[in-house]
């Protein structure tokens, strides 16, 4: 048998065990002990196939067909049965057939996000044994638990690795752009503190490179300048043979141009409060640009006393290039019935609710649906599985609670739980009723019409986000907690930026303590120049007016890299409101902070972007609000969050 195999195999046995499928030792060289010929993922037949042969082969054969068919149900995702496949083979093994075991324990293990276990099935393999494709899945599930624990420098360690076993220019290429993706998003100062040995040259100059692009991504001129010096000191680097798709797109890329600028915000009328904020942080943010263009000009139009089209029209006349605004949603709706001069850039500050795209408008939003949708994200990244989303019981409620379900449902493929509240006067008299009348383990279902407790459709509530008001949170944080049973565990508890607000004192943050919660990094990193201007502009700053005024800081920044945004794939912007990245109908989006109350202070659940870190521009994570729309309430000395209505 193994003769033919080496030489080439009949039809019906293409895709058999190969016998020993995984060895093959006979078709190699002697100091090679895997054949290479070890089917791919891209070659598996379907489960069904390897496991009917399974069924009907020979003991001998058995264990083979049983590890191709555990290939297979990890491809089709089939985490259940692989999972009962892969515990149904049975001794005795080979050596070669034992190392398949563990690779694909360690493989499932990283598909059920259980980490530590598939570590510890990576350290059991003797690597030396393994065939070059099956090391080439060694070093995908390395690279997959090194990106889970942010092991940065590791796995850039194994992309490295991993090249070695990549044979065409496609799969080359995505590990240049994947290794790449890791480096970007680095923090500087861990880049930094990386220890690594002198024969390190690859990752040395991976390194240097993140470095060139980190202190000028900013500034696209010295940006070309200093990747063609690194391509110049590193000429044999596979980056300098073959750039990554991002940094080579940025080499084509013409700056934007910002000599004239129009803004469009209600700077009169009931919504004034919120325009002069944004028009403050954005003139902020330009002053703080050192390398802006000294001559670019700024013109203000007020939305609120003027169409529009005479606007737009006036703006063109008056050699206006680029927009910022409108940001009322209404004002973004006429816009987008508009045709635009053809050479006109526009950074809309609000966004439709399905944004169409257009190659001349960005859309930047301080949205609650984007809060909702990295909530998401950061409680899966947490490890939890079964959230409770808790929403007001209005339309606003109800976005925010679809955006979460919609970013659990790509992340886990199943449905979140989701409960509505009533305003604060009826969620007082429910829990004050349920307390008098109802067995504790009934309260919560009392109220909210749900229990924490697994039932036959779902485990227990293992985490629960909240989306509320501080009075709201103040009222539902103990309510919970009063609902446990004895010895239940509390499910982790995460809020939205609408619980934190600047009346918030040291009883709330020890009321609250052990939940986590999401805002921009102006108002989260000690000491924010930005958030120190604000107190200076505003005697008492509403939070919501600081928000807004961090929004134009970063409405500037996002202007004038207009070209990045819409252009480069995976282009991210650190600033004061958040990570900002650009979706393919350049819809910006936003990674947040996250914080923990403890011991009635505040702690950064995980490392946070400094905002004030970048030399030319800021940085940061961000939070969100709900959409503006024309219904605003009259400003006030203080602003009642009009975007979280």
């Amino acid at each position: 048998m193994l003769p033919s195999l080496c030489s080439g195999v009949n039809a019906r046995r293409v895709i058999l065990p190969l016998f020993m499928a995984f060895a093959l030792a006979a078709c190699q060289a002697p100091q090679q002990s895997g054949s290479g010929n070890v089917p791919g993922i891209e070659q598996l037949a379907s489960s069904a196939y390897y496991l009917q042969q399974a069924a009907t082969s020979s003991a001998k054969d058995k264990a083979t067909w049983q590890l191709l068919a555990v290939q297979a149900l990890l491809k089709e995702k089939n985490l259940p049965q692989a999972e009962q496949t892969l515990t149904a083979v049975q001794e005795p093994l080979s050596d070669v057939q034992r190392h398949e075991m563990l690779l694909l324990r360690a493989e499932l293990d990283v598909a059920k996000n259980n980490m530590p276990a598939a570590s510890k099935y990576l350290a059991e393999l003797n690597v030396a044994m393994l065939t070059p494709l099956q090391k080439m899945r060694y070093y995908q599930t390395r690279i997959a638990v090194d990106d889970a624990k942010g092991n940065i420098i590791e796995s850039v360690r194994d992309h490295i690795a991993l090249s070695e076993y990549l044979t065409s220019p496609e799969q080359k290429q995505a590990n240049l752009d994947q290794t790449w993706q890791v480096l970007s998003q680095a923090p500087a100062s861990e880049l930094a503190q990386a220890v690594i040995s002198p024969q390190e040259t690859i990752l040395l100059g991976w390194l240097d490179l993140a470095r060139v692009y980190q202190e000028n991504r900013y500034n696209l001129p010295q940006l070309k300048a200093g990747i063609a010096d690194w391509k110049a000191r590193f000429p044999k680097h596979p980056a300098a043979l073959t750039l990554p798709t991002q940094l080579n797109q940025y080499l084509t890329l013409p700056a934007s141009t910002m000599d004239a600028i129009g803004l469009l915000l209600p700077v009169s009328g009931q919504n004034q409060a919120l325009g002069d904020a944004i028009r403050q942080g954005f003139m902020a943010g330009m002053l703080d640009d050192s390398s802006r263009n000294p001559n670019t000009r700024v013109q203000v139009y007020d939305t609120a006393s003027k169409p529009l089209p005479a606007i737009i029209q006036q703006a063109q006349q008056e050699g206006v290039r680029t927009l910022v605004g409108p940001l009322l949603k209404n004002r973004v709706d006429e816009l987008l019935k508009m045709q635009l001069p053809a050479d006109m850039s526009v950074l809309a500050l609000n966004q439709p609710e399905n944004p169409p795209a257009n190659n001349s408008i960005c859309y930047y939003a301080l949205s609650p649906e984007d809060e909702a949708a990295d909530a998401a994200q950061h409680i899966w990244d947490q490890g939890q599985r079964t959230p409770l989303v808790l929403v007001p019981g209005n339309p606003f409620g109800q976005r925010v609670a679809n955006a979460f379900r919609r970013q659990w449902q790509q992340l886990s493929g199943s449905e979140p739980t989701v409960q509505y509240f009533g305003d604060t006067v009826a969620l007082r008299q429910s829990i004050n009723q349920s307390l008098r009348s109802q067995g504790k383990a009934d309260i919560l279902r009392q109220v909210l019409g749900v229990s924490l407790s697994a039932d036959a459709n779902r485990g227990a509530i293992d985490a629960i986000y909240l989306v509320t008001t501080p009075d709201e949170l103040s009222l539902l944080k103990p309510f919970i907690d009063a609902s446990l049973l004895s010895g239940q565990q509390r499910p982790a508890l995460y809020t939205s930026s609408r619980s934190n607000q600047a009346g918030n004192g040291p009883d709330f943050r020890l009321e609250m303590d052990g939940v986590q919660f999401s805002d921009i990094p102006m108002l989260t990193i000690p000491n924010s120049p930005a958030a120190q201007r604000v107190s200076q502009i505003w005697s008492n700053p509403d939070y919501s007016l600081s928000r807004l005024y961090a929004m134009g800081m970063d409405a500037w920044t996002l202007a004038s890299h207009f070209n990045e945004l819409r252009q480069v794939s995976g282009y991210q912007v650190a600033g004061q409101t958040g990570l900002l990245s650009a979706s393919e109908n350049c819809t910006v989006h936003r990674q947040l902070n996250w914080l923990r109350y403890q011991n009635g202070g505040l702690l950064p659940v995980s490392m946070s972007v400094d905002p004030n870190a970048a030399a030319n521009a800021p940085t940061g994570e961000l939070p969100v609000n709900a959409p503006l729309d024309s219904t605003t309430p009259p400003a006030a000395a203080t602003v009642a969050d009009p975007l979280a209505q």
